[in-house]
């Protein structure tokens, strides 16, 4: 049973944590609750449900079977089939600017996709360079921005992993399908060859390819102006636009040469006071990223969560966690913080975070859909090792061991097993 979460926000704890219950009623007692085979029904565990509970939904559980078991359904899908009800007709090219390269293969690659009969759309600056190679003219003004998410069937990157955050950032909502070819220094989300380009974008038009779900973060800064504005408590908070993230939101002591202190709450649970040169919340994409370089984990794609990792923690006991996607992350600079805090989201919009001032973030809705060259876990796993030459080390040599019962004195150790006796 599902059933809209909006009633039950009421009953949520104090820290933001849905609350989950079980009750015991004669009329909802399974079957198995009744005397079986002269058993009394007292020998029987007591029927219960389960109360679950997110931001947008909750769903009663009613464990089944004699042991009513308490099970869930694994909610990760590695193979995630792409294919078109409707023939797709309007593609986005996005290339890496400055590279010569690059703006080569946007003029062929366009020019093959108007070939098949599709409408090809290219970002306002390399307009007139696909007009004069005969590839796709068609733009978008300023106005039309908004629009792209209802226009876009597909888009298609090339570049590195820069021009995926790029390519991600243009939709604040749903992003279409994205295929990204390597034309980057690392390359760690971009698959595909360019040299194939004819063959994967035919793969792609009929709908016989794989897309992974990386999850993105929608931040808000919650705006503390009770020292600046004479106002009510509760109208003193003013929010900013929300940012999107692909991979993660840094927050840094800036051009201060002294640690930043940041409260961090998960639900509205205070969860500790961090003394560091700053904190990375990270998606599973961000992992490999800036987030690994400070000490934290790398994730699965196919795993939707949150890394929180310190930046040089002034404690040795400061490690980096990883949390669920549904909960909400907020990083507050205490009013007697030394020194204010900055911001930078995917490494853009670089913002000051005052005394008072609150980052929240929390898992987008709304994931960008990678297409796979073969799956989702042989990409990831390639990547890392190609591109991060992770656990990549020399083979060893195996250990020659004994061929018979009469060679394992050679394996004895040179010495003696017992001390010498002294000389009478």
């Amino acid at each position: 049973m599902r059933f809209a979460a909006t009633s039950m926000r009421q009953e949520r704890s104090t820290g933001g944590r849905p609350l989950l219950r079980g009750r015991v009623s004669e009329g909802d007692l399974s079957p198995h609750s009744s005397s079986t085979n002269g058993i009394a029904s007292s020998s029987t565990k007591a029927a219960f449900r389960l109360l679950v509970c997110n931001d947008d939904t909750c769903e009663v559980l009613a464990p089944a079977g004699p042991a009513a078991e308490i099970r869930r359904e694994l909610t990760a899908r590695n193979l995630i089939r792409l294919s078109w009800v409707t023939s797709p007709r309007t593609v986005l090219l996005v290339k890496k600017p400055n590279d010569s390269a690059a703006e080569n293969a946007l003029c062929r690659i366009a020019a093959f996709l108007e070939s098949e009969g599709l409408t090809v759309l290219v970002e306002p600056a390399v307009a007139a360079a696909t007009r004069n190679a005969n590839g796709a003219a068609s733009t978008w003004s300023p106005d039309e921005a908004s629009t792209l998410g209802s226009r876009v069937d597909f888009c298609v990157s090339l570049g590195g992993d820069g021009t995926i955050l790029w390519v991600a950032g243009l939709f604040s909502r749903a992003v279409p399908p994205v295929i990204s070819y390597a034309m980057g220094s690392l390359g760690f989300m971009t698959p595909f060859l360019v040299e194939d380009c004819h063959r994967s974008l035919g793969h792609v038009l009929n709908g016989e390819v794989y897309v992974t779900l990386r999850a993105r973060l929608a931040c808000r800064i919650l705006r503390n102006n009770a020292k600046l504005v004479a106002q009510e408590e509760d109208n003193s908070w003013t929010e900013s636009p929300p940012f999107t993230v692909l991979n993660e939101v840094v927050i840094d002591r800036g051009p201060a040469h002294s640690l930043v202190e940041l409260d961090c709450y998960c639900d509205g649970m205070p969860m500790s006071r961090v003394y560091a040169d700053g904190v990375i919340i990270a998606t599973p994409t961000g992992s490999t990223a800036y987030s690994l370089a400070a000490g934290g984990s790398m994730v699965h794609p196919g795993i939707s969560a949150m890394l929180l990792t310190p930046i040089c923690a002034h404690a040795l006991s400061s490690r980096p966690l990883l949390l669920p996607d549904g909960v909400e992350l907020r990083i507050r600079v205490p009013d007697t913080s030394r020194c204010t805090a900055w911001l930078a989201f995917d490494g853009k919009s670089r913002t000051e975070l005052h005394r008072g001032d609150t980052l929240c973030a929390r898992v987008s809705p709304f994931p960008v859909p990678a297409v796979c060259s073969s799956t989702e876990s042989e990409d990831w796993f390639r990547a890392a090792k190609v591109g991060l030459n992770w656990n990549m080390r020399a083979e060893q040599k195996p250990l020659q061991l004994p061929r018979t019962y009469s060679e394992v004195g050679m394996l004895s150790p040179p010495w003696p097993s017992r001390a010498p006796t002294p000389d009478a």
